[in-house]
This record gives C-alpha cells, structure tokens and sequence, in this order.
C-alpha cells in the first residue's frame, strides 16, 4: 500500500491531484497498483495546521490530504530493468 501526505492548491479537484501523484510515487517506488486503482484521499488540513504551528513554522498549506492506493506483490520487480 502507499500511503503518503499530499497538498492540494486551492481551486484544484484532490481526486485528480491525487490520481497524477499516485501514478508517479508507484512508478519512482516500482510497485505495482491494483487495477482498477482505487484511491482514498482523506483531508488532513487541520492536523497538519496544527503541526506547523506546534513546531513553529508558518503554515501556508491550502489543503492537505493523505493519499492510499492499494498495490499488488510483485516480487522480483524491485530490480532494475533493462
């Protein structure tokens, strides 16, 4: 499974921000999503607000959003292609 944070500019749709992230992460991570790819994006702006703020760095986040997709086993894919 991937699981990762992401941040939404203001006035762009999560689901597609998150379909393009997803499609990039999996190929740098050579692992292989589950087809059809389902994806569950929870938002996450509050939360991570609060952390900006708890360790003292200004929070400029438009919205954040944790992202997982569901991938399958694939051993023998983590080598290198030709």
């Amino acid at each position: 499974m991937l699981s990762y944070p992401i941040n939404v500019p203001a006035g762009k749709d999560p689901e597609e921000v998150a379909h393009a992230s997803v499609l990039r992460r999996a190929h740098v991570a050579q692992v292989h999503l589950t087809r059809p790819i389902s994806l569950t994006v929870t938002r996450i702006t509050d939360g991570a607000k609060q952390l900006a703020q708890t360790i003292g760095l200004e929070d400029n986040l438009a919205e954040a959003y944790r992202v997982d997709a569901q991938t399958n086993d694939c051993p023998g894919d983590h080598t290198p292609g030709v």
